[in-house]
């Protein structure tokens, strides 16, 4: 392969009618189908023409058509007519000699005042007195046509007649849009041309450019040596695999990656969304399947390989017996590409998923995906490397805790980080400041996990003390626990929440693991709010604002129950749900249930009433932090221990 060689994937090409056709299927039927409209019109047009007798003397004259229609009138057969209120109408048969005469069936009529017996009498003469005035334009010859259906008639408008035909056109088209799915008018609008498959030769991306994932950069290096030098490969007969599946939450990195990856190579990279192969028409969706893969061969000849990257596969790729039917014909053929590679291909397919367990058991065996790569939460290393690389080239204060600022992102993705230093540039910004301080750092991870403040929503004495109390009591029993640790207390609003206190785990920065005693720890914790309200203010005055703890509280004690089985009843065989990562108790009969729910009244019980001791207990600590809350709003970790230690508040506090 030949690095030096200019690699052009976007140039210009000849117009091609047939590729036009090919890409644009529908265009095509919907100009036959108007086409086809418009000819059953024209063909169903009245063709009739109309004629006059005109009496001279003795003599009748037919007199108002042209010379080739009196050639084409059958004067030997006799004159039909049909008694009207106005008088006779009679018709001439036409001889149609003429092809497209033949198959509109023209015809003669007249509309007149004069009897059948004499237009008998006349033809019947000797000689005849029924002649044709071949010189009709010099007589008064003012033609009385019946409107009929003849949408031509000179006292009817052609353009109404002409909208009627395309309403009628544009109801055909609905109908159409309702038997395919509701598809065909989105893409007319919308575009109905399938999207171009294009590739980049330089994706622009490198592994230096993404922080942590060591892993995941390790797994993938074999590939970009392979590129480098596949003989190596070829001589131990050992073959690079040819699917490679990121898995992992969202907003880590999995694109990026795969970006990545091509970049190192330096090769061709094809980005498709799996959405965009969802069509309303049975054999679209394959079709571009088809197509993306006959890309990349061609690329991959061409500059010794190509990557395929597909995100969000499940969207296509789920089980067959719970995704859409639709889907089965796309996913059939994205499993036969896949089978189709041969060892020297140089195609890679890459795919990403935030949902392993979705997928189809087909799609994910050796063959076609042969590594499976999770790409999980940043760990502290990982989240101190995204952390230098986002803040390179901005300008920070000296009083930036760096440590602190890793601590605290602990659970958030990679994007999340990312979107915390553009917020804090941005309020830098609104705030005229120099650089970034630690309050805007603290201010920018605020609005990421609970959005902006609502500082125009002005809270009442008694609801913002009602609420400094709720945010205590979550602090309180995060002070008390050993398990936890309290990073903050704030009773500013932020969209739906009136405030919120950060409780995390203590000593857990890489270590996912969590035991029964921190689960319960957690659960105390979020009951803390609901216990404070009820001993300050009573049963009575206990809010809605509990909903959100209620929820997590609900979750933990399911999850302890059911999920890790650490509850008294032991091990509980349950199924996991594909969708919603809970546990499902269909399959456990009445008296198991019964016992489930008994269990995790205990628990919560037994929680409840720890909770409502350690408030009581630490009434006046409960007291001090609320009374700081209403005239400060925010308490950070340093103010919050000293209050919780020593019982009083901070010298500096009493001054202000």
């Amino acid at each position: 392969m030949n690095e030096k060689e200019p690699f052009e994937i976007q140039k210009k090409q000849k117009f091609s009618l047939w590729a036009w056709i090919k890409n644009n299927p529908f265009y095509l039927i919907l100009i036959l189908v108007i086409l086809f409209y418009f000819l059953l019109s024209w063909l169903w047009q009245d063709n009739r023409k109309f004629f006059r007798f005109v009496k001279k003397d003795d003599q009748i004259l037919i007199t108002g058509l042209e010379t080739k229609d009196y050639q084409n009138m059958d004067f030997d057969e006799p004159f039909i007519y049909t008694q009207k209120n106005v008088g006779y109408e009679y018709t001439v048969k036409a001889k149609n000699t003429n092809f497209w005469d033949k198959i509109r069936g023209t015809s003669y009529y007249c509309l007149s005042e004069i009897k059948p017996e004499e237009i008998d009498q006349a033809q019947a003469a000797e000689p005849k007195k029924i002649t044709i005035d071949w010189e009709g334009k010099k007589l008064p010859t003012k033609l009385v046509i019946p409107e009929g259906n003849n949408w031509l008639h000179p006292g009817r408008k052609f353009l109404p007649d002409l909208i009627g035909k395309v309403v009628i056109g544009l109801l055909v088209i609905l109908i159409l849009d309702f038997l395919l799915g509701g598809q065909l008018i989105g893409r007319i609008f919308s575009g109905s041309r399938r999207r171009r498959v294009e590739a980049t030769d330089d994706s622009g991306v490198r592994f230096k450019d993404i922080g942590g994932l060591d892993e995941a950069k390790e797994e993938l290096q074999e590939i970009i040596t392979y590129f480098r030098n596949p003989h190596a490969f070829w001589k131990q007969g050992a073959q690079i695999p040819k699917g490679i599946l990121l898995v992992g939450p969202p907003g880590n990195g999995k694109t990026l990656l795969a970006k990545a990856l091509a970049g190192e190579c330096k090769l061709p990279f094809i980005y498709r969304s799996a959405p965009e192969f969802e069509k309303g028409i049975v054999g679209w969706g394959a079709a571009d399947i088809r197509n993306t893969f006959a890309l990349a061969r061609k690329y991959a000849q061409e500059k010794g390989g190509c990557f395929i990257f597909v995100d969000e596969i499940d969207a296509i790729a789920g089980k067959r017996h719970q995704s859409i039917t639709s889907h089965h014909e796309t996913l059939n053929q994205l499993l036969n590409e896949l089978d189709g590679f041969s060892p020297r291909e140089n195609v890679i397919f890459l795919a990403a998923t935030n949902s392993l367990n979705t997928l189809d058991p087909a799609l994910l065996r050796p063959g076609r995906f042969d590594r499976h790569i999770y790409i999980p939460l940043p760990n502290y290393k990982a989240r101190q490397e995204i952390i230098r690389l986002y803040a390179r080239k901005k300008q920070f204060a000296t009083d930036v805790d760096w440590k602190e600022i890793t601590s605290m992102t602990k659970g958030m993705s990679s994007a999340q980080i990312a979107n915390m230093f553009n917020e804090a540039t941005i309020l830098t910004v609104r705030y005229q400041q120099k650089a970034i301080s630690q309050a805007i750092l603290l201010e920018a991870f605020d609005r990421v996990l609970m959005g902006p403040a609502l500082k125009s929503q002005a809270l009442t004495p008694e609801t913002k003390k009602l609420v400094a109390y709720h945010e205590a009591g979550h602090a309180v029993v995060g002070l008390v626990l050993p398990e936890l640790v309290v990073r903050k207390i704030t009773v500013i609003p932020r969209w739906t929440a009136g405030g919120y206190t950060w409780v995390d785990l203590r000593d857990k920065e890489d270590d996912t693991l969590v035991n029964k005693r921190e689960i319960l720890a957690q659960i105390m914790s979020f009951l803390g709010g609901r216990m404070s309200e009820e001993l300050v203010f009573g049963t009575s005055y206990v809010t809605t604002g509990n909903y959100s703890d209620y929820k997590r509280v609900s979750e933990l004690t399911r999850d302890l129950i059911l999920r890790y089985s650490m509850s008294d009843l032991g091990i509980i065989a349950s199924q996991d749900s594909p969708f919603f990562g809970e546990e499902s108790l269909n399959e456990l009969s009445e008296a198991a249930r019964q016992k489930f729910e008994d269990e995790r009244w205990k628990i919560l019980s037994e929680c409840q009433r720890k909770v409502r001791q350690i408030l009581q207990e630490k009434r006046k600590v409960l007291d001090l932090l609320a009374q700081t809350l209403v005239e400060k709003n925010t308490l950070h970790r340093e103010e919050i221990y000293y209050i919780f230690i020593n019982e009083s508040l901070p010298e500096q506090m009493l001054l202000e």
